[in-house]
């Protein structure tokens, strides 16, 4: 009654009519859940119900068909619970992603999260690495597997010993391109700590930094020539 919103007795004379309190767009779907619920013997299901009140509510629904020892079901029961809050934390949560995820994919460069360890996996990578290499998001999944071979080591050396001091890192390196070629970068990460001291991520910005670099290998060649 109180997460419904109607009282048993009601539901005890009218029990074909619960279904009418479910979100119209999602009564085809319990009712499908329904039917099936007798072959699986068990549905576990979350829908929207229309309150009284008027409120949109989220329930979560496990249930268990009894069979009659020839199979034959004898009786449903099961459990409803009220997950509105979850839900509209889901919601809400959802919503800021996709706000950083559009932020992100207008600012300059690569945004990135990562484990804190090699073969520093990705968990985050922004769509600007397209841009920069070529690669898709897809196609990457560690954040050394498209630096130049003679650069890894000394990247991750200095990763490291930033995060031993717990400390910002800044470093340059060279990315390969999807056609062969290959651009320098500027990175810049820190990691994050838990409360046990644990380094849970590295979070971090990459940006091209090809045409400084090309300015001072020109600009050293003038003062030899």
């Amino acid at each position: 009654e109180k997460i419904w919103g109607i009282p048993c007795d009601w539901l005890y004379r009218n029990q074909n009519a619960w279904l009418n309190l479910v979100h119209p767009d999602d009564q085809a779907r319990v009712a499908q859940a329904v039917q099936e619920q007798f072959q699986q013997h068990q549905t576990q299901i979350e829908y929207r119900i229309i309150h009284p009140d008027s409120t949109v509510r989220w329930v979560a629904v496990d249930v268990h068909i009894v069979p009659e020892l020839n199979g034959t079901p004898q009786r449903v029961v099961g459990t409803v619970a009220d997950i509105s809050d979850r839900k509209a934390a889901e919601l809400a949560l959802q919503e800021s992603e996709s706000r950083f995820r559009r932020v992100a994919a207008n600012l300059p460069g690569i945004i990135y999260r990562c484990l804190p360890h090699s073969p520093w996996t990705y968990l985050y990578l922004s769509e600007g690495i397209q841009v920069l290499t070529g690669y898709t998001v897809a196609e990457i999944a560690t954040c050394t597997s498209l630096i130049h071979p003679d650069d890894v080591a000394a990247t991750e050396q200095a990763v490291q010993a930033a995060l031993a001091k717990r400390q910002p890192f800044t470093i340059e390196y060279r990315k390969r391109c999807i056609d062969g070629s290959y651009k320098w970068v500027y990175e810049q990460g820190q990691g994050y700590w838990d409360e046990q001291g644990k380094c849970l991520y590295l979070d971090g910005v990459i940006l091209d930094i090809s045409d400084r670099k090309q300015a001072e290998v020109e600009l050293q060649q003038a003062k030899e020539a």
